[in-house]
């Protein structure tokens, strides 16, 4: 889906109650559709986020594995 996506656990901080709605992205983070290093992903599947952005997503947060979460943003 257009809205989904990608986003590295390490990189976010989920605001109260656990996987909730909001993030607050971390220095050097991307928005991304695929679990490929970012740098090897073409413009089209990747976006840039810069330090304390805050996005908002129509669902919670849904783990994906160990390493991502699985966002719908708004």
């Amino acid at each position: 889906m257009a809205n989904q996506w990608l986003l590295l656990k390490e990189h976010w901080q989920v605001g109260p109650g656990g996987l909730s709605a909001t993030v607050t992205a971390q220095p050097g983070t991307v928005l991304k559709k695929s679990e490929l290093i970012s740098g090897e992903l073409p413009p089209n599947l990747k976006r840039n986020v810069s330090f304390a952005t805050v996005e908002h997503f129509t669902k919670p947060l849904v783990a994906v594995d160990e390493a991502y979460w699985l966002a719908n943003l708004k």
